[in-house]
């Protein structure tokens, strides 16, 4: 049996952790250790860090081919499908990104399996037409050879010099034990005078979303790109 010092003793641990863990911003690395459910966090958590403000920026195509999938694509679905697209209401995070580029008018699909037989060596996983263009480490090798890419930095002083701007597109490397995952930069971003930071619409759960976990996801940054003129010639 536990007696009551002990007791008394674990829950002043506790209290201290808690502290620790909270104080000067620092809940986000419950989010790092995997503590709280991601959906959760950023639906009581919208606009706390730094006590920022929400405003938005001038929008770009892909902003708003994202922005038309919230409410339409409410499921995730990482399922393989014959043909490769999963049903309109459903999708990963790699499907957001697909139909975002497809709508403005770039074929991701055809273009990424056309370099695949290209380069094959190049590529981490087999050759498949139906899955190729649904897995995020091989978006980013395209990314990274016919995008614009552009750099990671988070600081303070990247942020004031608008290096992270709406149509951008951001990778993260794999969380533990879970998913590569990728997301568009929102218009829509927080602000608290000395620099803003944006959001970002992606499927991480529950469909397409629009929310604040752009710098808080469980996983580092692992590239950023921006779209401009791909070859569609590949």
């Amino acid at each position: 049996m536990i007696k009551q010092k002990e007791i008394v003793i674990l829950l002043l641990i506790g209290v201290i952790f808690a502290a620790f863990i909270f104080a000067n911003g620092q809940y986000i690395s419950l989010t790092r250790l995997n503590i709280f459910n991601l959906e959760n966090f950023y639906k009581q958590s919208p606009d706390i860090i730094n006590n920022t403000k929400v405003t938005y920026l001038k929008t770009h195509p892909l902003v708003e081919a994202a922005k038309n999938q919230i409410g339409v694509v409410t499921k995730y679905d990482s399922s393989y499908y014959q043909g490769g697209y999963p049903p309109e209401d459903s999708g990963a995070c790699t499907d957001l990104v697909e139909r975002a580029l497809r709508e403005s008018g770039y074929p991701l699909k055809d273009l990424l399996d056309k370099d695949m037989r290209n380069n094959p060596s190049l590529y981490p996983q087999e050759f498949d037409s139906n899955i190729n263009f649904r897995r995020v480490r091989n978006l980013k090798i395209f990314l990274d050879r016919y995008a614009e890419v552009v750099s990671t930095c988070t600081t303070l002083e990247c942020f004031k010099q608008d290096i992270w701007r709406p149509g951008d597109i951001v990778t993260y490397e794999q969380i533990p034990n879970g998913l590569w995952h990728i997301a568009i930069i929102s218009n829509k971003v927080s602000t608290d005078g000395l620099a803003i930071v944006p959001y970002i619409i992606h499927n991480h759960g529950r469909g397409a979303v629009e929310n604040n976990l752009f710098l808080i996801w469980p996983a580092p940054i692992s590239g950023h790109y921006r779209i401009n003129d791909i070859d569609l010639s590949l």
